[in-house]
């Protein structure tokens, strides 16, 4: 923030990413614990694994790289003694606290398994912790999502608890960066980028309009077919964004296309706004049948 433009202090910014870079090695110095190979609750309470913090760990690189994947192996621990294998907020052998579902932490669990590549881990939390909410047969179904849930899948109802928390619409979020793929890259949208890199199973197609402050969206849509992917957006005129191919696209791709012009194969971004225009119409033919899940 204090490198943008509207601030511009490139000293404070120095300042603020040494204190950071500083806080970061302390945490790896004084809060990792090599015995239980992961982070300790707090200097002294070393016992049970927490979902938001080691969500954190991850989100914000402050684990090395090499912990991050036995990192996210450990998150299994907080499946069990749940009603559909939701994760709990603390692990069960954490001492003096009650076991909940947090969707909030969830939320920030999808995210730390997203940019570990652990698609698998964060489909089957985004699926199962939202789940109850969204059954319309429940007699506790409000339409909107909850605060907390008890392990068994209802509501934590104490003097707390909200039926219609804010805080818990984690997938509006996830669903509109990872799976749609929009997201800025500068204020305002003013560059922005469209990376669709959360393959959920039987999810072949997304569609949105992201709004901008120009007062016209960006609309992006992608499908996947047997042996083709196709993603098609378009920006307000002064914007740019960049499309980047999914991975698992890009790994059996035999031709692609923009706008009808064929590019070399091995292109993996688009940019939008600069060569193609303001609308680009991208399509990947397949090697193999690999284009839905």
């Amino acid at each position: 923030m204090a490198r943008s433009s509207r601030i511009n202090d490139f000293s404070r910014a120095e300042r603020y990413e040494l204190e950071a870079t500083r806080t970061a090695a302390s945490i790896n110095k004084h809060l990792y614990n090599t015995d239980t190979e992961m982070y300790n609750i707090s200097s002294t309470r070393k016992v049970g694994f927490q979902q938001e913090m080691h969500s954190w760990m991850l989100i914000k690189n402050i684990a090395p790289a090499n912990l991050r994947k036995p990192l996210m192996e450990k998150f299994k621990s907080l499946h069990k003694g749940t009603h559909n294998k939701s994760p709990l907020s603390f692990s069960k052998d954490t001492p003096n606290i009650p076991p909940v579902i947090s969707p909030i932490m969830s939320a920030f669990h999808v995210v730390a398994a997203v940019s570990t590549e652990n698609f698998t881990e964060a489909e089957h939390v985004l699926r199962r912790v939202w789940a109850p909410m969204c059954d319309t047969s429940s007699p506790h179904f409000t339409g909107t999502t909850w605060e907390f849930l008890l392990p068994d899948g209802t509501p934590f109802e104490d003097q707390f608890c909200s039926y219609a928390q804010l805080f818990s619409v984690g997938p509006t979020f996830i669903l509109s960066k990872y799976v749609l793929g929009v997201e800025p890259t500068t204020a305002g949208y003013k560059s922005f980028s469209v990376n669709p890199r959360f393959p959920i199973s039987g999810v072949n197609w997304a569609q949105g309009r992201v709004p901008t402050p120009s007062g016209q969206p960006i609309i992006v849509r992608w499908q996947r077919f047997d042996k083709a992917w196709r993603l098609t957006c378009s920006a307000p005129a002064g914007l740019k964004g960049l499309v980047l191919v999914p991975k698992d696209i890009g790994e059996s791709c035999e031709s692609i296309s923009v706008n009808g012009l064929e590019l070399d194969p091995k292109i993996r971004q688009v940019e939008v706004g600069a060569a193609y225009g303001t609308e680009v119409d991208i399509v990947v033919r397949l090697s193999s049948s690999k284009g839905c899940v």
